[in-house]
């Protein structure tokens, strides 16, 4: 089995995350898509949408599970330690709810075509992520986190435990001597490649596009499809994606022409319905 887990909070987090889970289900409506609620709000949200293959999963109820993110919760602020809970997330849904195969999402992400060229991946590794193809690697890692895929294995869930155990001892937003909050931590899957088995840094050009890597790609449409380098655009980061009053910023980074059309128009129409709350109308 194969599904999607996410974790988000209220406001602009959660436009794009219903966003992000939309455009999931416009491809695959009986893919499931595992939601830790971060507040209220987004649990009350996700309880409307579990007929939309939303597993809504409660900040109180995975907190049970994890005591050892209570007793460090108080000392850091909420984006520190929602990030914190990321590598625990994967190993909660395998232990209750049985999944084989689960891709993490931030909820900045958009799909564009079908997903399961992403879990297929899985069937040749046990866990992956995506190079920010940036050399030499930004302060704040070389492996992006905003999408990740996992196998319920034992080479996934030993490098999950490490991970979990590294965020509990030290998870802030900034740089420092080589790590940045949850993320900087993955450096040690290249930097010492013999530590852990089953990874794997995914190739595909159409996984975790983004504006830090996207100029090194083509991307163009075929079909009606998005399409980058020769495969399909699997998904979209749009990282620093902001409204404005005259409509939207992209992203501080630079774009190649016609990134905009191509990639953020209709992404932009898809935040505005989110924000209306007509995205299912």
């Amino acid at each position: 089995m194969s599904a999607i887990c996410m974790l988000f909070n209220g406001g602009m987090y959660a436009i794009e995350g219903w966003v992000c889970h939309y455009t999931l289900h416009q491809l695959d409506p009986d893919l499931k898509v595992y939601l830790l609620c971060i507040d209220n709000e987004v649990l009350e949200k996700a309880k409307t949408l579990v007929d939309k293959g939303v597993v809504p999963i409660s900040l109180h109820d995975f907190e049970k599970t994890y005591p050892k993110l209570l007793n460090i919760k108080n000392s850091r602020a909420l984006k520190e330690y929602i990030v914190t809970m990321k590598p625990f997330l994967p190993e909660y849904i395998f232990n209750n709810f049985g999944e084989e195969k689960l891709i993490f999402a931030d909820s900045d992400i958009a799909f564009w075509n079908d997903p399961s060229e992403i879990f297929e991946e899985l069937d040749k590794c046990s866990f992956w992520a995506k190079d920010h193809e940036i050399e030499p690697p930004r302060s704040a890692g070389r492996f992006n986190v905003g999408l990740l895929g996992y196998k319920d294995d034992n080479n996934c869930r030993t490098w999950l435990k490490w991970w979990q155990e590294r965020c509990i001892e030290w998870c802030q937003w900034r740089a420092h001597n080589g790590k940045f909050a949850e993320q900087g931590y993955l450096n040690i899957l290249h930097d010492n490649p013999s530590k852990f088995n089953g990874f794997t840094s995914i190739k595909h050009p159409g996984v975790n596009l983004a504006p830090w890597n996207i100029s090194k790609h083509t991307v163009y449409q075929e079909d009606n499809k998005l399409k980058v380098d020769g495969q399909n655009l699997i998904c979209y980061h749009y990282h620093e994606f902001e409204i404005t009053n005259r409509g939207y910023h992209p992203t501080g980074w630079k774009l190649p022409p016609g990134t905009k059309q191509l990639i953020y128009e209709k992404y932009f129409g898809l935040v505005q319905k989110s924000m209306s709350n007509i995205l299912w109308r």
